[in-house]
């Protein structure tokens, strides 16, 4: 495959190569280089089996991620975990009219656990928000 270089080589010549920018004359020399590069057939179905493949999936997923916080993330990255994770209802769960657009915790403790969420329109989400925050 080619010549295996030691983790001292690639840290000095990532070293070396910090804070330097290419000429725009050898990134389109790079570029050109590239184009028209074709696999053979045999190669595409190795990489969409290496790549695609369902236990790569689901190794690489959630817990078994090498970046998953858990209970620890962030309170953006909680609510799209949430909303790629639960199923979207098509009406509002507390008016039952409006399409839900808006994510509530109901709790409010920021956990994983979908029960503790709910779909809510936005005037709901509002009002609720504001029931619970007692300032009524």
């Amino acid at each position: 495959m080619g010549y295996k270089m030691t983790p001292e080589h690639r840290a000095n010549i990532s070293k070396g190569l910090k804070g330097k920018k290419q000429s725009p004359e050898h990134i389109e020399k790079n570029r050109l280089c590239h184009t028209g590069i074709k696999h053979t057939e045999e190669a595409k179905q190795k990489m969409r089996g290496r790549v695609w493949s369902y236990e790569t999936r689901m190794n690489s997923t959630c817990e078994n991620h090498h970046n998953w916080k858990g209970d620890k993330v962030k309170y953006r990255s909680l609510h799209k975990w949430v909303r790629k994770y639960s199923i979207q209802p098509s009406l509002c769960e507390i008016c039952k009219f409006n399409p839900p657009y808006d994510i509530s915790n109901i709790s409010g403790k920021y956990t994983r656990k979908l029960s503790d969420w709910q779909w809510l329109c936005r005037s709901c989400h509002r009002l609720y928000d504001y029931i619970k925050n007692g300032k009524t």
